[in-house]
């Protein structure tokens, strides 16, 4: 019962792109507005992090299902594309008109006109993943949000291969040592890289998920192992916590590079409230929120930006008071209109495809 957990997932990631951060609470101090003075927890990575591990959990039960056979690969692939894509691409090319009228320099992922290149990075995803190495894709990209995507549609190559190999207990260590590298500062590794957009220092958190999917089946090696990744991480927050503080050092400091601060929060919550979860029997208006939620994710954007070139807000520094008000039932709309038209047409497409397609493939691999 995830549905109204995502769509509050959602909804924070649309607040951290409003730039709106919980005060009083530690946080990473990354703000969007370069002259913003209201640093505090930002929501946003929180809530992707906590996205990651839900992927895990419900793409280990959709692989266990149809797609434990290396000869269906190429299928699961088709049925993750007709997942993200229809949606995406929609939105993403709602967005190219605000992009040639809108003043850019309020934008913060759009510098320039749209040429090919660019058009197809944002098209294929998975570069976006790579903004911090490809200039065009942190100078261009439609949809802010959607490097996450990128990293999101690189699991999909993976997981089939993990769970069919039953190579997820070395895969999950090699990656939390990536995750802890990149958190201490003392290695000079980019927090913000390694430990929140990169596949390599975050499949450990979509793992996670998969352990609790293992765990809700009532598979004992796996909380014990879910169990075991839960200390290592509480463990080594815990130790950089105690390190910054016997330095005299406020942990949104050094230890808090990038986004990382925010991730750790969200595996420690995580992990527990998607187990709570995944034992509540499935209600349709919990299923129904939950598919809003992509369209929210992704409509944001075009609300702001859209919204911001007919001067109701210039900037989400410079706001009317109805600024945020307007963005989100707008986002709602759209994210409504967007399920309604394009995503529910597809889902069927896709449940029949499985079902007369598609043979289960059996029991969970113990």
């Amino acid at each position: 019962m995830f549905g109204t957990l995502r769509l509050l997932l959602a909804f924070l990631v649309l607040l951290s792109h409003l730039d709106y951060r919980i005060a009083g609470i530690p946080g990473t101090g990354f703000q969007f507005r370069p002259d913003a003075e209201d640093s505090g927890f930002n929501p946003g990575p929180f809530a992707v992090a906590i996205f990651y591990m839900l992927s895990g959990f419900v793409m280990t039960g959709l692989v266990r299902a149809y797609y434990m056979d290396l000869k269906k690969f190429g299928l699961f692939l088709v049925d993750r594309c007709c997942r993200i894509f229809p949606q995406y691409l929609v939105f993403m090319f709602l967005m190219v008109p605000i992009v040639l009228t809108c003043d850019q320099g309020h934008m913060r992922t759009v510098d320039g006109d749209p040429t090919v290149l660019r058009m197809l990075y944002n098209i294929t995803l998975i570069p976006l993943n790579f903004l911090m190495y490809i200039e065009d894709v942190a100078n261009f990209t439609l949809i802010e949000p959607a490097w996450s995507l990128g990293a999101e549609m690189q699991f999909y190559l993976v997981i089939p291969l993990i769970l069919i190999w039953r190579a997820r207990d070395w895969v999950v260590p090699v990656s939390m040592a990536i995750f802890f590298l990149g958190s201490m500062w003392f290695f000079n590794m980019n927090a913000d890289v390694w430990a929140y957009r990169l596949l390599p220092g975050v499949l450990f958190i979509f793992l996670a998920g998969s352990y609790a999917f293992d765990v809700n089946k009532g598979l004992t090696s796996a909380k014990v192992k879910l169990g075991l990744v839960y200390v290592g991480v509480l463990g080594l927050f815990a130790l950089m916590a105690a390190y910054s503080l016997y330095k005299g050092e406020g942990i949104d400091e050094k230890w808090s590079l990038g986004k990382n601060y925010e991730v750790y929060f969200a595996f420690l919550i995580g992990v527990p409230l998607t187990l709570w979860l995944a034992t509540k029997k499935r209600q349709d208006w919990d299923e129904y929120l939950g598919n809003l939620s992509y369209g929210l994710f992704l409509s944001h954007m075009l609300a702001i930006w859209g919204l911001a070139k007919w001067s109701i807000g210039e900037t989400t520094l410079d706001q009317t008071p109805w600024f945020t008000p307007i963005v989100i039932v707008a986002s709602f709309a759209m994210a409504a209109a967007g399920y309604h038209l394009i995503e529910k047409p597809v889902l069927a497409f896709r449940r029949r495809f499985r079902q007369r397609k598609i043979a289960p493939a059996g029991p969970p691999a113990r």
